[in-house]
C-alpha cells in the first residue's frame, strides 16, 4: 500500500524496536532512511546500539518534532498518541502534518479504547483513513 518511502520517522521511537521491525521489511531495499525521535536520551542511546541500526537519531517530541515542513514520506506513532494531554495531541497531530509531504502517510497504534476518538481528532485536522487493523490502529493520509 504505501510502496518504498524515502523516510520513515518513529515519533517516539522509544529504543527503536519498531523502527527495526519496519527496517527489516525493507532489508532488500536501503532506500528508506529511518529517523527516530524521542524525548529521552537514553532510549535514543540505547537505540543507536542496536544490532542493526541505521537509524538517524534525533532528540526531540511529538508536539515539536525538530525537521523540516513536508520532509518525510511516512511518520510511525505506536504507543505514543495515548500518552499525551488532552492539550498537548492537538499540537502533536499537527506536528504530524507538517512534517508529512502532500501525500505521506500516518500509522498509528493506541489502545482500542482510545482509537474511535483519536482517528475523529485525526480526521477533523485532514488526515484520510485508509485503514483500520482495529479500533486504534489505523493507516491514515495526508492529502496531496
Amino acid at each position: 500500500m504505501i510502496g518504498t518511502p524515502d523516510v520513515i520517522v518513529d515519533v517516539g521511537s522509544g529504543t527503536g524496536v519498531t523502527a527495526e521491525a519496519l527496517a527489516a521489511r525493507f532489508k532488500r531495499d536501503p532506500r528508506p532512511r529511518f529517523v527516530l525521535v524521542d524525548p529521552q536520551r537514553g532510549f535514543l542511546t540505547r537505540a543507536r546500539r542496536r544490532p542493526k541500526s541505521r537509524f538517524d537519531l534525533v532528540e526531540g517530541d511529538a508536539t515539536r518534532v525538530p525537521l523540516g515542513t513536508h520532509s518525510v514520506g511516512v511518520v510511525v506513532s505506536f504507543g505514543v498518541l495515548c500518552c499525551l494531554t488532552e492539550e498537548a495531541l492537538p499540537h502533536a497531530i499537527r506536528e504530524a502534518w507538517r512534517i508529512l509531504r502532500p501525500g505521506g502517510y500516518l500509522l498509528v497504534s493506541v489502545p482500542r479504547w482510545q482509537g474511535p476518538g483519536l482517528e475523529s481528532q485525526l480526521m477533523v485536522e485532514g488526515f484520510v483513513r485508509l485503514a483500520s487493523e482495529r479500533p486504534g490502529v489505523s493507516a491514515l493520509q495526508k492529502p496531496s
